[in-house]
């Protein structure tokens, strides 16, 4: 299904908007290599989901990334679109490779955005370092949040899904880390809710410099490289959280259940364990010196 999605009215009906030119080619050779050699020889436990990808880029790219948001206005020119004041939370890369990683399948971004509270705002900023047709590959496909919003994902499925692993285990079963991430994705991923999401889907074209904006309810997934796609495909995503955003306990630990059962690698470093239940996260070490209007 094609839709445009250019309309700043509609956004905040369907959680997603798509930027055209928001960048130029200039911009984004600029970004991916400076991703890129960021991310050169990184290795993770799961390949067939994506051939390198980093939710921890280092201090020197962070900082970089966020000397390129200021100047090219971007917090300013997202919160147009949103209606909300914003602050620049995280940079993360994922990269695809044809014939060798699919993506991740229908999921919300509960590691990105478990540390707020549910009702906070969050959203993405989606940049595709290639040009891409939707039809063969590479992109991005969503569920408009007025066809159906991923809030239940983080309020029901993650809590009800960690907790049915963490019994599991307690009854002696054996379960990897694999196991737990299949386990994860499978409520949105088969039977009724998987039919339902593909029969809603949206995929749309982005010429270089395009991007897609879209908030933290958005049900979305990776789309597989086609053999007549690109080789290649690389994203920087930007994620922002309203500026009022306070800290949720228990949405933090939900976050990083893989850490603490499975000694995986923490997808986000930032240490938020000093903060209280409803303090403001503004006010922690992490995201205090944060790009904020």
């Amino acid at each position: 299904m094609q839709k445009n999605f250019s309309s700043k009215e509609q956004a905040k009906e369907t959680g997603i908007y798509k930027f055209q030119d928001l960048f130029s080619v200039n911009e984004i050779a600029a970004l991916r290599a400076l991703i890129e050699e960021d991310v050169e020889g990184l290795t993770h436990d799961f390949p067939d989901f994506l051939s390198r990808f980093s939710y921890n880029l280092s201090s020197k790219v962070q900082i970089k990334i966020s000397e390129i948001v200021e100047s090219l206005d971007l917090l300013n020119k997202v919160q147009i679109i949103t209606q909300k004041e914003l602050f620049l939370s995280q940079e993360i890369y994922f990269e695809l490779k044809k014939g060798v990683s699919h993506g991740f399948p229908w999921h919300v971004g509960t590691y990105s955005f478990g540390a707020q509270q549910i009702d906070d705002y969050g959203c993405s900023l989606w940049i595709p370092f290639v040009s891409l047709e939707a039809e063969l590959g590479g992109g991005i496909t969503c569920v408009p949040k007025d066809k159906l919003s991923g809030k239940f994902v983080y309020e029901y499925i993650e809590p009800a899904v960690i907790n049915d692993i963490s019994k599991k285990i307690e009854e002696g079963e054996s379960i990897s880390y694999l196991d737990y991430l299949d386990l994860k994705h499978q409520p949105l991923n088969t039977g009724y809710f998987l039919r339902f999401l593909e029969s809603h889907a949206v995929s749309l074209d982005f010429r270089l410099g395009d991007a897609l904006l879209f908030d933290k309810y958005i049900i979305h997934r990776s789309n597989k490289i086609q053999d007549n796609g690109p080789d290649y495909r690389g994203a920087l995503v930007l994620r922002f959280m309203d500026k009022k955003s306070t800290y949720s306990k228990k949405g933090d630990e939900t976050r990083h259940y893989h850490v603490t059962k499975f000694s995986a690698s923490p997808y986000l470093k930032r240490n938020l364990n000093s903060l209280k239940d409803g303090q403001l996260l503004l006010t922690s070490e992490y995201f205090n010196n944060r790009i904020s209007s």
